[in-house]
């Protein structure tokens, strides 16, 4: 017999157990980084410029993050490079976003370019720390073979104003990896940031509109030069005079 379930947000009848609404799937983010719980969630946001993801994005990830109010400045960046800084300074529980609108954020690449190095081992960090790992782009096959590999969820924002939600299906071999979208529920007409939280979207606008204009974050600033620093003293110490042998 086919044991029928009420989701406890819309009362919709289902037979399959996990989120099939928006306001679920938010319960059920929520819940993988409870106190004791060694989880995290790893999500990708996409559809076509204009869609609605970003504005979309923060409706949803707002609420996510119980710990601590969302904060912009802390919690967004759009440079790849930047985004192991922007997970060391948060806590357990925090919202690490990924705005793709300077084009360059997190997409394919060769599978072992050394930013897909890197890719493998900011999820690693955000992993560890039971962080909410969430990434932009058009669709999931433009964003990097290790994020797509980490990615649980997918939400397809379009010009309709509607969310499609997928959870992903992993399949296939390490060297032949397959990544199917489960249609899981559709959220229609849904809201966006400038409407629910217009002080949070204009926050964001700033901030979009400092990097763009070449006006970085102080703290990313400083961050990305220490870890250029100490790139450049590890070099210096691998190629010191005397270290190679003297050729016959």
């Amino acid at each position: 017999m086919v044991e029928y379930v009420d989701c406890r947000f819309c009362g919709i009848k289902k037979t399959y157990h996990g989120p099939e609404c928006m306001q679920e799937w938010i319960a059920w983010a929520q819940g993988q980084v409870l106190p004791g719980v060694n989880q995290h969630t790893a999500t990708a946001l996409v559809g076509e410029r204009g869609s609605g993801k970003s504005g979309g994005g923060i409706c949803i990830f707002k609420q996510v993050q119980q710990v601590k109010p969302f904060s912009v400045r802390e919690q967004v960046y759009f440079r790849p490079a930047d985004r192991i800084h922007v997970a060391r300074r948060l806590g357990k529980g925090m919202v690490v976003y990924g705005d793709e609108s300077s084009g360059e954020g997190g997409h394919k690449r060769r599978a072992m370019s050394q930013a897909n190095v890197d890719n493998v081992m900011d999820l690693d960090t955000m992993r560890q720390r039971n962080q909410h790992s969430v990434f932009t782009a058009p669709s999931l096959d433009s964003l990097d073979s290790a994020i797509q590999e980490a990615c649980q969820w997918v939400h397809n924002f379009n010009h309709a104003h509607e969310v499609v939600s997928y959870e992903v299906i992993h399949t296939g071999k390490p060297d032949n990896r397959h990544h199917y979208l489960k249609e899981r529920f559709r959220t229609p007409n849904f809201p966006h940031a400038q409407i629910l939280y217009p002080e949070v979207w204009a926050e964001l606008l700033g901030l979009k509109d400092d990097y763009l204009a070449g006006r970085d974050n102080k703290r990313q600033e400083a961050d990305r030069a220490r870890k250029d620093k100490m790139v450049n003293i590890m070099l210096g110490i691998l190629q010191k005079p005397g270290d190679k042998k003297d050729a016959p």
